[in-house]
C-alpha cells in the first residue's frame, strides 16, 4: 500500500515545473528591466550618422571636476565604452558622441525611442548632452538609461561630466575638436 504522502503527482509536477519556469524567466529579465541590457545585437551594420556641430574646448580640470569624475562620471564609464571599436556594453559606445545623430553607433540594440530619435535627426551636442542629463526619461521618455544617477540636477556637474566626456571621447574626433583642443591646452600654458 502506498502513501499517498510519498507520492508526487503529476499535476504536482505541472504546477512546479510552471513555478520554476516562471522564476527562471522572471531571473532573466530583471537586468533587462535594471540596466536595460539584452541578449543580443542589433543586425544594423552602417556606421554612425554625423553633422557637423561646434565643440567649444575643453577647460582644464578643478577640483569639482575631480569629485565628479569620482562619483557621477563613473556612472557613464560603467555603462559606456569611451574608446572606438571596443565592445559594447549595456550603454553604446560613446567615442566621438558629439555631432553624431542619436541611436545610430553600429550594432547597438537602440530602443524604439532612441530610433524614432534618430529617424527626427536628434544630434548630440553640448546643449542636448546637457538637457538629457538633467532627467533622461523626461528629454526621452521610454529610454533605458536608468542606471545610476543618470539624471543630474545641478548645472555645474553636468558642465562637468560634458567636459569630461569631451576630454575621453572628442580629441581627435574632427580636425576643428583637435585643434580647439590644442589651442586651449596652449592657452592655458600661457
Amino acid at each position: 500500500m502506498t502513501d499517498s504522502n510519498d507520492t508526487y503527482s503529476t499535476s504536482a509536477k505541472v504546477v512546479h515545473s510552471g513555478v520554476y519556469l516562471l522564476i527562471l524567466a522572471f531571473c532573466c529579465y530583471v537586468p533587462f528591466l535594471m540596466f536595460g541590457v539584452v541578449p543580443y545585437t542589433s543586425d544594423r551594420t552602417e556606421g554612425p550618422v554625423y553633422t557637423k556641430v561646434k565643440v567649444t574646448p575643453y577647460f582644464e580640470e578643478d577640483d569639482l571636476e575631480r569629485e565628479v569624475l569620482l562619483n557621477e562620471f563613473k556612472w557613464c564609464r560603467y555603462c559606456h565604452v569611451m574608446q572606438p571599436g571596443a565592445p559594447d556594453e549595456p550603454g553604446p559606445e560613446l567615442f566621438r558622441i558629439f555631432g553624431r545623430v542619436a541611436g545610430t553607433a553600429p550594432v547597438f540594440p537602440y530602443s524604439a525611442v532612441f530610433q524614432a530619435k534618430a529617424e527626427e535627426g536628434l544630434v548630440w551636442t553640448e546643449e542636448t548632452l546637457d538637457e538629457f542629463l538633467t532627467d533622461p526619461q523626461a528629454y526621452i521618455p521610454g529610454n533605458r538609461m536608468i542606471h545610476g544617477p543618470v539624471a543630474i540636477a545641478d548645472p555645474e556637474r553636468r558642465k562637468r561630466v560634458i567636459n569630461l566626456l569631451k576630454k575621453w571621447t572628442c580629441i581627435g574626433c574632427t580636425a576643428e575638436a583637435e585643434a580647439n583642443a590644442k589651442a586651449a591646452a596652449e592657452a592655458a600654458k600661457n
